[in-house]
């Protein structure tokens, strides 16, 4: 699905990451960050001298996949979004309430 509102690229990181999968996607950024960290570390270890993030090299794939998988990611994740919120705390008081009904009846049961 086009949204008009959307540029080319962010509609293209869109639709990646509706066709993979929200939760597969989060996965797959949090492997790439975990790769450079590590490739990081290590030139960190070998460095004599302290090094910036910048300086080590980062493959373009790596570079597009991030950005992909972030952009596409930061428009589809609507779990920390007001609305999400919201239905989260309506669902866990209405199984507060079922339970409580239940209890309840149980109780009212066994008199």
């Amino acid at each position: 699905m086009t949204d008009a509102s959307l540029l080319p690229s962010e509609q293209a990181a869109k639709d990646f990451v509706s066709r993979i999968g929200v939760s597969r996607a989060s996965v797959l950024l949090d492997k790439l960050t975990k790769r450079f960290d590590r490739r990081f570390e290590k030139a960190a270890i070998a460095a004599s001298v302290p090094i910036n993030r910048e300086w080590v090299r980062r493959t373009p794939f790596e570079v597009d996949l991030t950005h992909t998988l972030q952009m596409g990611l930061t428009l589809l994740d609507d779990y920390n979004t007001p609305a999400a919120a919201r239905a989260r705390i309506e669902a866990r008081i209405k199984a507060r309430h079922e339970r409580r009904a239940i209890r309840l009846s149980n109780n009212a049961s066994h008199r």
